[in-house]
């Protein structure tokens, strides 16, 4: 269960909520492929603009 919401009525407190999944192992992979891509995006950039 994963909380959307929060918020105050009537002296109560409410929270809206959502049934989630965990990422798939494929998709972690994905993931840390496209972070580290922008990590050497990044450094390119930064070596570049020393010069």
């Amino acid at each position: 269960m994963v909380p959307l919401q929060l918020y105050f009525l009537d002296g109560r407190a409410k929270v809206e909520i959502a049934i989630a999944r965990g990422k798939r192992e494929y998709d972690k992979r994905q993931t840390l492929r496209e972070q580290q891509d922008n990590r050497e995006a990044l450094r390119e950039v930064r070596e570049r603009n020393r010069r």
